[in-house]
């Protein structure tokens, strides 16, 4: 019970401590390459294909060493606040570049609600595209008159018989 306690503290806590090791090896923030999320071949140190809880705690412990700006083995509060001032201008300047459509170096209130009205049709998009794979038993992209009334019976199903779902009679 204690081993699984202290794994499951440990294993998200080495995740993050890999979002900053990956970070500082050049991968940015964010999700995979190129996105500061851990890369499990950058905390398999010994390249074993899996991870120790010495290969997380030691990610972890690297994370908060790197903010000894002056070598002496110690991280002070002035060196560590100045690691998160860093950190949180890179983020500013990554959020002013992804929101800024103009490039005039600023964020309008028009540029934020563009890129909402973006995201939400990206989500739409997968949303629609998740239901059409669905639907699309055969993968061969496009849905066949069995391929919807199978899927108008499952919909009709799981609402007890209830709802329009293309009524096709």
């Amino acid at each position: 019970m204690i081993k699984a306690l202290t794994l499951a503290t440990l294993i998200p806590l080495g995740v993050v401590a890999a979002a900053g090791v990956s970070q500082a090896q050049g991968f940015g923030p964010g999700l995979g390459q190129g996105s500061g999320a851990p890369i499990f071949e950058n905390l398999d140190a010994d390249g074993s294909g899996g991870l120790t809880l010495q290969e997380l705690t030691s990610a972890r412990s690297g994370m908060v060493m790197r903010a000894d700006s002056d070598g002496d083995g110690l991280v002070t509060e002035a060196e560590l606040e100045a690691m998160l001032e860093e950190q949180a201008a890179a983020r500013v300047a990554r959020l002013i570049e992804r929101l800024d459509g103009n490039e005039d170096g600023a964020i309008s209130a028009e540029e934020i609600a563009a890129a909402r009205e973006a995201a939400a049709d990206e989500r739409r998009e997968a949303r629609a595209q998740r239901l059409f794979d669905r639907v699309d038993a055969d993968g061969d992209g496009e849905i066949s008159a069995a391929e919807f009334d199978a899927a108008r019976e499952r919909f009709q199903d799981r609402r007890g018989g209830r709802g329009n779902f293309g009524d096709r009679g």
